[in-house]
C-alpha cells in the first residue's frame, strides 16, 4: 500500500517526474559522461519471489529480468510501476524497494556535480553500495540528510555499472508496514480473492486447520458463519466463528450433516489425503480453497505431485486453478476449485 502524500501517483510525461527528467537530460549527458537509458525501473524484492515477480509481470504483458534473486528491472515508466502497483496492493508485502534509474555510469564520481546544491537522500543496491555511496559523496560535500531531502537519489550497481535516477522526495517509493495480523495465512486468503475475486460476504464457510485463526481473522466481519475445524487454539473469535476443537479425520461425520458454501483449509498433511477427505462432504457446488503444502521444493516433484491432484479432482470440478502465491513458500501451493 501507498500513502498519497508521499508521491504523486499516476504522474503524467509533462508533469513533475517528467520536468525532473528532462533536467538530468541535459547538459550532464555528455559533459560528465552520463548515458541515457530506455525505462529503467529496478524493484528489490524479497529473495526466493524472483519467479513469481517474473510470472506476474509477464501476465501484466511487461518485459521484465531477473538481474538477481532480489532484483528485477522491469520496463516500465516510474508513474506506471506506482500505478501498477496501487491495483496491485497485495505485491507491495513482498516489495523492498522500487529504484528509478533510467542513467548510467561507469563511476560514482560522474553523477557528483547533478548533485551540487541539492539536499539529497540516497537509496542504494545492495547494502554495501549504499555504504560506499554515503562516504564518497560526503567526501564530495554533497549535502546528505535522511529525512530533509529535496531529492531521492537511486542508485543501483548492476552489469558492471551504476545505474541512477534523481526524483522530488514526494514522488518516492515509501512502503507502509503491514498491521499486524494473526498469521502469516491471513496474506495468503487476501491473495486469493484478489486473483480469483472469491466473494465471502453472507457465505457459510468451513475452515480446516483454523489455528492459530489467519483466515478467521479475514473472514469475520465477511461470512455468516465460519465453522474452524482445528485441535490446537483458535485466538480469532466472533458470534460468527464455531470452534470445532478437533482433527478433520475424526470430524467428517459430522461435517457431512451440514452444507457449506466455501471450504478452505491450509493443514500441514499430504495434500491426497486432505482431497480424499473433502470429497467425503457435501461438495456439490461448493468453492474450494486448499494450500498444497508438498514435503520438498524440487518443481519437478511438485509439478507431478499436481498433475496427480488435477487428475483425481477433474472428474468433480467445474473449475480448477493452481497457482503460486506470493504469500506460499518454496513448497507450497494455492488450489482454487468450484465443484459441479
Amino acid at each position: 500500500m501507498f500513502s498519497k502524500n508521499k508521491f504523486i501517483i499516476g504522474v503524467s510525461e509533462n508533469g513533475l517526474l517528467a520536468r525532473a527528467k528532462s533536467r538530468l537530460r541535459g547538459p550532464l549527458s555528455t559533459k560528465h559522461k552520463i548515458k541515457q537509458e530506455c525505462h529503467g525501473i529496478y524493484l528489490q524484492i524479497a529473495p526466493g519471489l524472483h519467479e513469481r515477480f517474473v510470472v506476474f509481470f509477464k501476465n501484466k504483458g511487461i518485459k521484465v529480468i531477473a538481474l538477481k534473486k532480489d532484483l528485477l528491472k522491469v520496463d516500465v515508466s516510474l508513474s506506471q510501476i506506482y500505478g501498477l502497483l496501487n491495483k496491485n496492493p497485495i505485491v507491495t508485502r513482498y516489495l523492498v524497494r522500487v529504484f528509478y534509474g533510467n542513467n548510467s555510469v561507469n563511476k560514482i564520481k560522474d553523477i557528483f556535480p547533478y548533485l551540487k546544491n541539492k539536499k539529497i537522500r540516497v537509496f542504494a543496491y545492495p547494502k554495501s553500495l549504499q555504504e560506499k555511496s554515503l562516504e564518497l559523496f560526503d567526501k564530495a560535500g554533497i549535502e546528505l540528510t535522511p529525512t530533509g531531502y529535496d531529492y531521492a537519489l537511486h542508485l543501483v550497481e548492476s552489469e558492471g555499472k551504476y545505474f541512477f535516477g534523481l526524483i522530488p522526495k514526494r514522488l518516492n517509493y515509501q512502503k507502509i508496514p503491514d498491521s499486524q495480523k494473526t498469521s502469516r495465512a491471513y496474506y495468503k486468503i487476501k491473495e486469493v480473492v484478489q486473483k480469483t475475486g472469491l466473494n465471502f460476504k453472507g457465505k457459510q464457510v468451513l475452515d480446516l486447520g483454523a489455528a492459530p485463526g489467519g483466515w478467521c481473522e479475514y473472514l469475520k466481519p465477511l461470512a455468516t458463519r465460519v465453522v474452524a475445524v482445528d485441535p490446537a487454539v483458535v485466538t480469532v473469535q466472533g458470534d460468527n466463528i464455531v470452534h470445532l476443537k478437533k482433527k478433520l479425520e475424526d470430524i467428517v461425520p459430522e461435517l457431512k450433516k451440514q452444507k457449506f458454501d466455501v471450504i478452505i483449509c491450509d493443514i500441514n498433511n499430504d495434500p491426497m489425503i486432505l482431497l480424499d477427505s473433502i470429497l467425503k462432504l457435501r461438495i456439490k457446488g461448493v468453492k474450494v480453497v486448499l494450500t498444497l503444502k508438498f514435503d520438498r521444493d524440487n518443481k519437478k516433484y511438485i509439478e507431478h505431485q499436481i498433475e496427480q491432484i488435477k487428475a483425481r479432482l477433474g472428474p468433480f470440478s467445474k473449475h480448477l486453478d493452481i497457482a503460486w502465491l506470493f504469500a506460499n513458500t518454496v513448497n507450497e501451493r494455492t488450489l482454487f476449485c468450484r465443484f459441479k
